[in-house]
């Protein structure tokens, strides 16, 4: 059993998707602290004068988890601002419908919950991107502990053999304890794969929302070798598995 764990994302970018991609069980970490200026309620996109940040305006106090962040009434405007953006920046995109289609959809229905948003958007990006395991809230999962003992307590809890973390994961983990239970932890580090991107003139820019992926190389088979291509996975030796 294959676990991984990240922090629901707007619009998340290639490397999200890659993680899932390569696991049985996706788990969003929705009941920790949102932190402001995070990939939790922003993401880039490419147009012609390069990489532009479209941002989720909220509403929350300095300890507000993620589950319990609010998108206000007032600037809810935002959800056609964004769409208006995509539209303009990708409306020659090759497979645009495809892709915005359900993602304006979902915007036009303009959710009060940062975390309901991100939820159908993840959803929607993993659906694209053929992923055929489970995706689970965090806070649907009885284990406790903080730091990385929650993420140890999740992965016994699920059963895991194996965990999926990111490239920082091995300033916090104590592998020690992974060791002793049994789990193997993998560490992930892109590698910025170039693909086909509007704006030529621009260059490549990467680090973007997978949205930009997705509409200039298509959905599920199309984009799935590129994804699973972006990424290398090392284990604690640095040793690429």
């Amino acid at each position: 059993m294959i676990v991984t764990i990240h922090q629901p994302s707007y619009l998340p970018w290639i490397p999200f998707l890659e993680k899932g991609l390569r696991s049985d069980v996706f788990v969003l970490l929705d009941d920790v602290q949102f932190e402001k200026n995070s990939a939790t309620n922003r993401n880039r996109i490419k147009t012609a004068q390069g990489a532009t940040w479209l941002t989720v305006p909220v509403s929350r106090n300095s300890h507000t988890p993620i589950c319990g962040v609010q998108i206000p009434a007032a600037q809810r405007g935002f959800f056609r601002k964004h769409r208006r953006t995509i539209e303009e920046n990708y409306r020659k995109s090759p497979y645009f419908e495809i892709v915005a289609d359900p993602l304006f959809d979902l915007l036009d229905r303009e959710c009060s919950s940062l975390l309901d948003l991100n939820l159908q958007i993840n959803r929607l990006w993993l659906k694209m991107a053929g992923y055929r395991g489970r995706v689970m809230l965090a806070s649907q999962i009885d284990a406790g502990g903080t730091n990385w003992q929650r993420v140890l307590g999740i992965c016994r809890t699920l059963g895991a053999d194996t965990y999926l973390s990111g490239s920082s994961g091995a300033d916090y983990l104590n592998l020690a304890a992974f060791d002793d239970a049994g789990i193997r932890v993998l560490f992930q580090h892109c590698r910025y794969v170039e693909y086909p991107q509007q704006f030529p003139k621009v260059g490549f820019v990467p680090r973007l929302s997978a949205l930009d992926l997705m509409m200039n190389v298509g959905v599920a088979a199309e984009c799935r070798r590129l994804i699973l291509s972006y990424c290398e996975w090392r284990d604690r030796d640095g040793h690429i598995t």
